[in-house]
Formats: structure tokens, sequence, C-alpha cells
């Protein structure tokens, strides 16, 4: 869970089966589609098929891969026990698919030796000016971090743009087409990359873990949005797309209510 001074909005995790909601501001919120749980035998994206199409659909137009690709990596990252691959949509409140980023083994790059690959960073040109693609990216090394790993490696042709975020330049790499590209580095525990995350998620860098203070701000800003969504549910109209989106924030946030209190729980017992 993050709490965001740079926003002043709370981003924090809503599990929804396996597919996991992060509010990013009033009006956007990244999706992701993470491992389950162990125990877990559902079958391949079965918990959110609207979301696997428009997430496949949105990538190939953007990036220019054949579809099957998307589709069979995505469908099996929701149920695969590896840390990785992980996929992100960033989604407007109006449930348009404004931006994305993914956490990757390799992004066609010749260094296959390093991993994993932060790629694939978009925001919508209307979207842009308002610091979303530096939440992702900040999100993005506060999960490698988390996820265990030392090291989150991006290649690009853009110059100025990543050393914002803690990070560096290390020489060049090459595509699977032969053509060569930046290659970039950050150590997700380091100074740098500390002082991106704090700037745009203010996530602890060296461990990432929530505190009581954290949770507690978290549960009372959860609270109020889901009773805003009760009192609008009672006005949509059934069958429409508002009140089908609704019901399931409601879901979301219920979930998340009880997930930091079971959290808190565990802090007051510790």
């Amino acid at each position: 869970m993050i709490i965001n001074r740079f926003c002043s909005f709370v981003l924090t995790v809503l599990p929804i089966n396996v597919l996991h909601i992060l509010l990013f501001s009033h009006n956007h919120f990244l999706l992701y589609l993470p491992i389950p749980l162990k125990s877990s035998n559902r079958a391949q994206g079965s918990d959110c098929p609207e979301y696997l199409d428009r997430a496949v659909q949105y990538l190939t137009s953007k990036w220019g891969i054949a579809i099957e690709v998307y589709r069979d990596c995505i469908s099996h990252s929701v149920t695969t026990n590896s840390p990785l691959p992980r996929w992100y949509l960033l989604i407007k409140e109006s449930s348009r698919i404004v931006g994305c980023f993914r956490l990757i083994v390799n992004d066609f790059i010749s260094r296959q030796d390093l991993w994993p690959w932060l790629a694939g960073l978009y925001v919508e040109e209307s979207e842009r000016g308002q610091s979303l693609g530096g939440m992702m990216l900040a999100h993005g090394i506060a999960e490698s971090r988390r996820l265990g790993f030392g090291k989150l490696y991006l290649a690009t042709d853009h110059i100025g743009y990543y050393e914002k975020y803690g990070f560096t330049y290390t020489g060049q790499c090459y595509g699977h087409d032969g053509e060569p590209g930046r290659l970039y580095e950050t150590d997700t525990g380091g100074k740098a990359a500390g002082k991106a995350v704090r700037r745009f998620g203010n996530v602890d860098a060296k461990t990432g873990a929530d505190t009581q203070d954290d949770l507690s701000e978290a549960l009372r800003s959860i609270e109020s949005t889901l009773s805003k969504c009760e009192k609008a549910l009672t006005k949509l109209r059934e069958g429409t797309s508002q009140h089908t989106l609704t019901i399931r924030r409601i879901a979301a946030f219920r979930i998340a209510i009880i997930l930091i209190k079971e959290k808190l729980e565990t802090i007051g017992d510790a």
C-alpha cells in the first residue's frame, strides 16, 4: 500500500479475484494481473475476461505485436507461481485504458543475462503532464524491490527522461531486429531509485512495509469512497456499464477493508 504525498491520494491494492486495482488519482487507477494464490485452480483468465480482451487489444494497437502473443502471455501470467511477468493497465474513471507498462523477464533484448525489465511504458497524449508516467515507473521500481530484485532494467531510445527516476545509462543493447538501443538500469534499493519512489509513491525504500498510520489512513479513505459508491449506486440504472462498474468497485472496496483490518490486527498483536 502506498500513500502518495506528491498528489495527495491513496494508492492501494484491492484484490478482485486475480484482478488487482490500484487507485492512482481522483480519476485514474491502475489494473494488473498478478500471480494468484498457490491454492487457486482457476481457469486461465476466467475471472477477468473483459480486461484480458481489452488488454490484448490495447497492447497490440500500441506496440504492433500479434494479439495472440499478448493473449497467451497474459493468460498464463495470471495462473503462474512465478513473480513475472506482471502486466499493468492505466485506466481512467470512464473505464478507458489510457496507459500501460509491464515487468517482464526479457524485452526482446540481446542482454538476456539481465532481468527483470520494465517495458512498454506508455501514457496517452491526452493524459500526459500529470506525472502518470513517473508514478508507474515508481510503482515498477517498488514492485521489483518487493519481489526481491535488486536491479531493474529497461531499453529505450529516449535520452533524459528515465534519468529523472533513478535510472542510469550503462551502454548499448540490441533488439530482435538488430537495431541498437540504450540500456538503463537502477538499483531498486539505491538512493536514486528510492528518491524517485518516495517522490511519486512514498514507499519505504528499504522494506516497502506498511506502517500502522499508512494503513489507518488508507482505511479511512477507502471507507469514505465506499460510502460514496453505495450512495451513487442507488441512482444508477441496472444493466448499465456504470452500474456494473460501481458494483465491482464496491466489492473491491469491501475486500480491501477486510484485508486492511486484518493487517492492522496483525500489527497490533506484534
